[in-house]
């Protein structure tokens, strides 16, 4: 999700200890490599799709039994007043590294991920759109991981945070622009504010609000049409001189319209699959065959690879996988 800087720092702190004896009470095999074998990056699963060991953005999320043992873990993420989608513990090993990237999965287009810190020390660097900064142990952060971002633990201590994916509610919205918004402020921010401790409350059961729907297996045009239409600014920022970019704008406006047009006939029923795919593919194909030079400004992506990500994701194959 993109934000106005590339971090905010929330307004709230956690017990670090406790925190950490939680994370540490699970043994080795509960660590989970992964899923692209990035060398010394490993994952331990609290919420996911089904509630089982899985990698899954999609689906409807539950926890799995590991959250039980972690009665403070539960107060957090109750504390971001949010509803919480999949979440784990990362783990980063001495030496080991997050590669520069930018999140552009059609997933990331409405979620965020809160980062608590667990373990760690001020030589991991994280790094978002060439501003570095340290999260510190307790601390809750969130940053625009549409720009390029990565993270360095060129250090001897296993880096642990707490992520937690979220779509945010109005509440948690409120908690952030009442943050510290790194490097820029954004308006309305209390930099005066000091942090509230969330403090461990041995004899409270937290009850937590679980995601269940994240994805549409037929996106809505509504929605086709504002993913399409906040690209064009980002577009034109980085390829105003470019002599097709007009050519360029009317080929997305008329996939908008088109998709519009096959709601008009079938809503999100998969009876205009057909016409969905043939649709999506063509548009898809005409930016790779007379587009492939243009990149977007926010993270200097080509705009086929984005465009791939958000008009696949528009069109699932098949219904989603019901509630069990």
């Amino acid at each position: 999700m993109r934000l106005p800087s590339p971090f905010a720092k929330l307004p709230i702190v956690f017990d670090a200890g406790i925190l950490q004896a939680e994370a540490l009470q699970f043994p080795e095999t509960e660590w989970r490599v992964h899923p692209q074998d990035y060398p010394g990056n490993s994952a331990l699963i609290l919420v996911s799709h089904g509630g089982t060991d899985n990698d899954d953005s999609y689906g409807p999320m539950a926890a799995t039994p590991r959250l039980q043992h972690c009665p403070y873990l539960m107060q957090v993420f109750a504390s971001f007043g949010t509803i919480v989608g999949r979440s784990r513990l990362m783990r980063l090993a001495p030496g080991a590294e997050v590669k520069p990237h930018s999140d552009i999965a059609y997933y990331w287009h409405d979620h965020i991920r809160i980062h608590v810190p667990i373990i760690t020390n001020p030589g991991v660097r994280f790094v978002c759109d060439g501003t570095e900064v340290h999260m510190a142990a307790g601390e809750a952060w969130i940053f625009d991981n549409w720009r390029p971002h990565y993270v360095l633990n060129h250090t001897q201590t296993t880096r642990i945070h707490l992520v937690i994916d979220t779509v945010g509610t109005a509440a948690f919205w409120r908690l952030v622009s009442s943050g510290l918004f790194m490097p820029a402020r954004a308006p309305g921010g209390d930099h005066n504010l000091k942090p509230r401790l969330i403090a461990h409350e041995p004899a409270k059961k937290a009850e937590l609000a679980i995601e269940q729907h994240n994805l549409d297996a037929i996106a809505h045009p509504d929605t086709v049409r504002g993913v399409i239409q906040e690209l064009i600014p980002d577009l034109r920022k980085a390829n105003s001189t470019h002599p097709r970019i007009g050519e360029l704008e009317l080929l997305l406006a008329d996939f908008t319209h088109n998709w519009r047009s096959i709601a008009s006939a079938y809503a999100q029923s998969h009876d205009g699959y057909a016409d969905y795919q043939a649709l999506t593919q063509q548009t898809i194909a005409v930016i790779s065959r007379n587009f492939p030079e243009i990149r977007l400004s926010s993270n200097g992506l080509p705009l086929e690879q984005v465009i791939q990500s958000y008009l696949t994701a528009f069109l699932q194959p098949r219904e989603p996988r019901p509630t069990v």
